[in-house]
């Protein structure tokens, strides 16, 4: 009767190593995912400077949620803080010297709103582009001026921490960021988007 406890408690050990083994190689997969590099051809988008244009920049950042994770005053805010969990904390976009967008270009605008990625090729972990990536280039260049008007004001720098499950989920393909949900080569569409 020992032998096969002991065969049974020996292979529950082997299955809890390699299910850790397992655990822990997709979390080191998903810090290297959030690391890679994404291919993006950007196309810069011109900057508009009118009234008319700002007004229609503000509707779309009030319509499509931008002020929820960016404040209304673009200065940033805490978006998830789940205790022991998710953290994501959205930067200040106004165009204070000090902000994440301190120094954007055109093509900056484009490869982080349109795209979900950074001036260095990486994924915007929690920026959610999909939601941004067909706005026609006359709603995207209001949109830009509306923000590149607000108060330049000091703010909240960019933070993402996940979990190691998330990170795991990540990892393996189960859950992804905006940059590998996005078709990088559609065109943007010709037709204006309803605010």
């Amino acid at each position: 009767m020992r032998k096969p406890l002991k065969y049974l408690g020996a292979g529950l050990a082997a299955s809890v190593g390699v299910a850790a083994g397992a655990f822990t190689l997709a979390v080191w997969m998903g810090e290297l995912k959030a690391q890679r590099f994404v291919e993006v051809r950007v196309v810069p988008v011109p900057y508009v400077r009118d009234a008319a244009a700002t007004r229609l920049g503000q509707a779309l950042y009030e319509a499509r949620g931008c002020g929820t994770c960016h404040g209304t005053d673009g200065r940033g805010r805490v978006v998830i803080d789940e205790p022991g969990g998710r953290y994501v904390r959205a930067p200040n976009i106004t165009p204070h010297p000090g902000s994440s967008v301190a120094g954007y270009s055109e093509a900056d605008w484009v490869r982080a709103i349109r795209h979900g990625v950074d001036r260095a090729g990486r994924p915007l972990l929690e920026m959610p582009s999909e939601e941004y990536n067909r706005l026609n280039d006359a709603d995207f260049a209001a949109l830009v001026a509306y923000v590149r008007s607000l108060p330049a004001a000091e703010g909240l720098t960019r933070a993402v921490r996940l979990p190691m499950v998330t990170k795991a989920l990540y990892g393996i393909g189960a859950i992804d960021d905006s940059a590998g949900k996005i078709d990088h080569r559609l065109p943007p569409p010709a037709q204006r988007a309803a605010p």
